[in-house]
């Protein structure tokens, strides 16, 4: 088993980087993954290090991306993308309470933008 449900998350159940993402990035045929990075409950930076070395496709990070700290970490681990979901409805970042000037923080925040 790689994850379940904990009400309307998944969370990854390894301790070390999750072998089976790594395996399933590498196969023949695989042109990109969907890595659920912040919903392992180990490594973080080793899981995404492990699937972006086994890699041929572009990763996209999904699942509690919610914080400046993170986007930088994804920046530098150089996923292809990111996806940002409700952290953005719930003013997670530190920006304006309107959609928009969440959107707007999140952007210039992964385009390299100081935050400050």
């Amino acid at each position: 088993m790689n994850g379940h449900a904990i009400g309307r998350l998944v969370r990854l159940l390894r301790q070390r980087a999750d072998l089976t993402q790594v395996e399933l990035a590498a196969r023949s045929g695989v042109h990109g993954l969907d890595l659920l990075a912040y919903r392992h409950e180990g490594d973080v930076d080793r899981l995404v290090t492990e699937v972006l070395a086994a890699s041929t496709g572009p990763v996209i990070a999904a699942g509690s991306v919610d914080s400046l700290e993170r986007i930088q970490a994804l920046n530098r681990h150089g996923v292809w993308a990111f996806t940002v979901g409700s952290a953005i409805f719930e003013n997670q970042f530190p920006a304006g309470a309107t959609v928009r000037e969440q959107v707007e923080y999140v952007l210039n925040v992964a385009a390299g933008a100081d935050p400050a």
